[in-house]
């Protein structure tokens, strides 16, 4: 409100329930403008359990994509592995995480 130039003459009372209103407005056009479908790639790209790190990650660059299933050695799905597993596991020398610098 701090940006608007001009005073606008409303109670707390009746922004709140403006910001309400505009917030579910959004959240409704939001909700249906894209679904799971239409960001689904056809290609499941898999990893097995003993896959090597660095292998993981070559994959993950190459197909463009943030996560790979991972794979038990009876070709199921026992998981997932992603760029946030790489990220909170990654240790610098003093022993804090990526996420945590």
């Amino acid at each position: 409100m701090a940006s608007v130039p001009a005073y606008i003459d409303i109670t707390s009372a009746d922004f709140r329930a403006l910001y309400r209103l505009a917030f579910e407005h959004a959240l409704k056009r939001l909700s249906q403008a894209l679904q799971s479908r239409d960001l689904l790639k056809p290609e499941v790209v898999t990893v097995g359990l003993h896959t090597p790190l660095p292998e993981v990650a070559d994959l993950m660059m190459r197909h463009r994509i943030s996560g790979l299933v991972v794979l038990d050695d009876a070709n199921r799905a026992v998981g997932i592995i992603s760029e946030h597993d790489f990220a909170t596991h990654a240790r610098e020398e003093d022993g804090r995480t990526v996420i945590e610098i």
